[in-house]
């Protein structure tokens, strides 16, 4: 069994926080709202730690599972989307350039 950490960036990646709160606070609010304000790179780091954090945070989670499972979707279409962004950027094309 790991280790208990006091850290909350590590209770957060391991599923340690409530779904509400990974989802919520960390995944929309601070993923989708103040990630994009970060460098490519910067960016994709945090969208990583964050999918996985939530993942992990569904698995544990031990209510109504149509919450765990819609987590889990919403994980998984949004990698779908961070990997075109991924590829695109590869190309030389910032999808998110306004200009």
């Amino acid at each position: 069994m790991p280790e208990q950490s006091n850290n909350y960036f590590v209770k957060l990646y391991r599923g340690d926080v409530p779904l509400v709160i990974t989802f919520w606070v960390f995944y929309i609010l601070f993923g989708l709202a103040v990630a994009p304000l970060f460098p490519d790179f910067i960016r994709i780091a945090i969208f990583i730690y964050l999918s996985l954090a939530l993942w992990n945070s569904a698995t544990h989670y031990k209510g109504f599972e149509f919450w765990r499972d819609l987590a889990k979707i919403i994980v998984a279409l949004l990698a779908l989307v961070q990997a075109y962004d991924v590829m695109m950027l590869s190309l030389g094309i910032d999808v998110l350039d306004k200009s």
